[in-house]
């Protein structure tokens, strides 16, 4: 089990590495990852708005993965969520981040305050579901929902209702 949950942390730790460096990217302009789109949740009963910017791409590691970040800078403070799904994943079908068809490769994210929440199979008692309502990779266009329980540690979580995200996605 703790083998299981160390890969999981390394899959995750490179999607977030690897979206991390896209920020950096869109932050000068030399190449720019910043994408149009939208990323709207409740996170324990408040609003969330990725107020800042949405960073979508298509990420080749392992397995292609398509990460959709939304930031919201306020106050010297940032917190930010992250969906990561299989650039297979299936368009109109709930699918929990549990599932083991695409374990370690679809999950969610929240980071607040130096500490990041997540919900990827075997991760503490996490879980939670997307649905992809489209997902057009021709155009490179992503939009679906999500909503999930993200814990830290075994007894620190945060509760993700209302998920929805829409936003054109960066093939590099």
């Amino acid at each position: 089990m703790n083998g299981k949950r160390l890969s999981l942390a390394a899959v995750m730790a490179l999607s977030l590495l690897t979206l991390l460096g896209l920020e950096s990217c869109s932050k000068n302009n030399s190449s720019s990852y910043q994408t149009d789109g939208t990323l709207t949740a409740t996170v324990n009963g408040s609003a969330y708005s990725a107020k800042s910017y949405v960073v979508a791409a298509l990420v080749t590691t392992l397995t292609p993965q398509i990460i959709v970040e939304g930031d919201s800078i306020t106050n010297s403070d940032t917190t930010r969520i992250q969906v990561a799904v299989p650039s297979n994943f299936p368009v109109n079908q709930a699918t929990s981040v549990d599932t083991s068809a695409y374990a370690g490769a679809v999950g969610l994210s929240y980071y607040r305050r130096g500490v990041t929440y997540v919900a990827y199979a075997g991760n503490y008692d996490s879980h939670g579901d997307i649905t992809l309502s489209s997902l057009d990779t021709v155009s490179h266009h992503i939009a679906g929902t999500f909503s999930g329980v993200l814990y830290a540690a075994a007894s620190d979580s945060v509760v993700v209702t209302n998920g929805a995200f829409n936003s054109s996605y960066q093939v590099p």
